[in-house]
């Protein structure tokens, strides 16, 4: 992966998943998940 698609993948992530509930450790891990689903059709 080439470090401009980190770069986005990572503002992406930071804007869309700024923060994991600790109670809730799943809703990280699907939001993730759906994310990851995008970020190839980005890059």
């Amino acid at each position: 992966m080439h470090d401009e698609c980190l770069e986005i993948e990572n503002k992406c992530f930071v804007e869309n998943c700024s923060k994991c509930d600790i109670d809730q450790p799943n809703s990280c891990q699907e939001c993730k998940a759906g994310f990851n689903l995008t970020k190839d059709h980005q890059c």
